[in-house]
């Protein structure tokens, strides 16, 4: 740690600079409050409602860091979840779209061979 006022390097449990003698500033203690803990009712909100779950973990990841995980968890289960879901219905409407094309041309041609032989 430097003195702001002289540049010199002190102890960081030093309060004042040797050389200069002027008051070191300490910066605050800022970490994780002591109430955080992960908690399943955050997790089931950010999965029923993704985008709260986002912003929750935007908001809380410096304060709440364990909260935010669980709100963030949420929503990133149900964004997969729902990305997998939408792959899955287009797959499907596709090959059942192919299906139905196909059994149309065979209808369509059994059609027009009946009225051939007439």
């Amino acid at each position: 740690m430097y003195c702001t006022n002289c540049g010199n390097e002190v102890s960081d449990k030093a309060d004042v600079c040797i050389k200069c003698g002027c008051a070191i500033k300490k910066a605050p203690q800022t970490g994780p409050k002591e109430d955080d803990a992960p908690n399943i009712g955050y997790a089931l909100l950010g999965f029923f409602f993704p985008v709260v779950g986002l912003v929750l973990f935007l908001i809380w990841h410096d304060d709440y860091p364990l909260r935010a995980k669980s709100a963030g968890k949420g929503a990133l289960i149900s964004a997969i979840l729902m990305a997998c879901f939408i792959i899955f219905y287009v797959v499907i409407m596709a090959i059942w779209m192919i299906a139905v094309a196909t059994s149309a041309a065979k209808g369509a041609s059994a059609f027009l061979s009946l009225l051939t032989c007439f």
